[in-house]
């Protein structure tokens, strides 16, 4: 029996904690538990990503009428004056208590979806998800398969509400949650 699983708000669920534990396992980091460390550049990286801050679509819009954006010259702003213009705005926004215009990142979990480097951290938070499930397919008789937030799970069809059970228990200890509406 083949179930078919997408994960809800995937990106957004990604711990942090998860997602560092398991950079330094595919970095093959030696040292303890307490005292790790990844290195600067990966840190950087790291800390870059989880420390995101977000502008909301309509918030900009509400701020362009007719879609005009400001211009220098007659041209859109280069990408570094667009940047200081959104963060004079949010300055503004906030002392006049009409609310953040950026919103940050909630600190424990979530990446942005749309880096480059996203769906590969994405990936390596689950890793150990992947194990469990190919254990868990393997032990009957079926196959498992991922893609990002698309989970395909084979198994014998007298093990399938095991399986699935087995398969929600593990995303719930990620803090994951199946979007009921995509399963199949």
């Amino acid at each position: 029996m083949a179930l078919c699983f997408d994960i809800s708000d995937f990106f957004g669920s990604v711990t942090h904690a998860c997602l560092r534990e398991n950079l330094l396992k595919v970095l093959s980091l030696p040292g303890t538990r307490l005292g790790r460390r990844l290195p600067d550049d990966y840190f950087a990286v790291y800390k870059a990503v989880t420390g995101s801050r977000t502008v909301e679509i309509e918030a900009l819009r509400a701020m362009f009428p007719n879609n005009r954006i400001p211009s220098s010259n007659g041209r859109y702003l280069p990408k570094v004056s667009f940047i200081d213009f959104v963060r004079d705005k949010h300055r503004e926004m906030k002392a006049s208590g009409k609310g953040p215009l950026l919103v940050e990142a909630n600190g424990l979990r979530g990446i942005p979806q749309g880096l480059p480097v996203s769906g590969v951290l994405a990936n390596i938070s689950m890793i150990d998800f992947d194990v469990e499930m190919a254990k868990l397919a393997t032990a009957h008789l079926g196959m498992y398969r991922r893609y990002s937030d698309d989970i395909l799970l084979i198994v014998d069809p007298d093990a399938a509400v095991a399986a699935e059970k087995a398969m929600r228990e593990a995303l719930f200890r990620l803090g994951l949650t199946p979007n009921e509406k995509k399963r199949e």
